[in-house]
């Protein structure tokens, strides 16, 4: 498992690194496929562009099997040795990860933990998995988020039902572009930067703790 920055900005320079520290201080880690997946057009918006650096997390090229025992385990050996991050000096990070798989699940809690041990201020924002999945994956991915909120200041959970439930004649793949545009808005929600409107339905969040 490795942290890279994402290279999907569409303004040539869009990082603002000066001396190999960014001007920036506020990161957006996606922890596994899924949360790169969502996020990747949130990295080309130039708002957040201005405002944000966008890393990304998986363990390529496999993953982790869905296994998030060895998500887990992969992130702490991550983060054993010298990352991308510790070349960066951040005051808040937006950890986002779509639960329920093994790097997300297991992968999660443990950066939010480092972060927030670095005295960075940490914001999760998470996805519930769809109840087709199965109860385990429901089970594991609230056992992270629970674990995650001990660590964040704000938890902001994106149940994937609602969207299945409101878009029920639509296909599948609008379902899940209104969940990465929910997860778009949710970071501009995070950094207390208000997006250019879009949809309700774009926009239903549910912030689990505040300390």
């Amino acid at each position: 498992m490795d942290i890279k920055e994402f290279t999907s900005y569409s303004n040539e320079g869009s990082t603002c690194q000066e001396n190999g520290i960014s001007n920036k201080d506020i990161a957006v880690l996606a922890i596994g496929t899924g949360a790169i997946t969502a996020t990747k057009k949130a990295s080309m918006n130039e708002v957040l562009q201005k405002h944000v650096s966008f890393f990304r997390c998986d363990n390529e090229p496999l993953g982790c099997g869905s296994n998030e025992t060895i998500g887990r385990q992969k992130a702490e050996e991550c983060l054993q040795k010298e990352t991308i991050l510790d070349n960066y000096l951040f005051h808040k990070a937006i950890v986002i990860s779509t639960l329920g798989g093994g790097t997300g699940t297991g992968g999660a809690p443990v950066f939010a933990k480092y972060l927030s041990d670095k005295g960075v201020e940490v914001t999760n924002i998470v996805t519930l998995p769809f109840c087709f999945e199965g109860k385990n994956r429901k089970h594991i991915s609230q056992a992270a988020i629970n674990e995650m909120s001990n660590y964040a200041k704000t938890t902001i959970v994106i149940n994937e039902d609602i969207y299945q439930t409101l878009l029920k004649d639509e296909a599948m793949t609008d379902y899940f572009d209104a969940i990465d545009a929910s997860i778009e808005n949710a970071i501009f929600l995070a950094i207390g930067v208000y997006p250019q409107k879009a949809p309700w339905y774009k926009r239903i969040f549910k912030i689990k703790s505040i300390k």
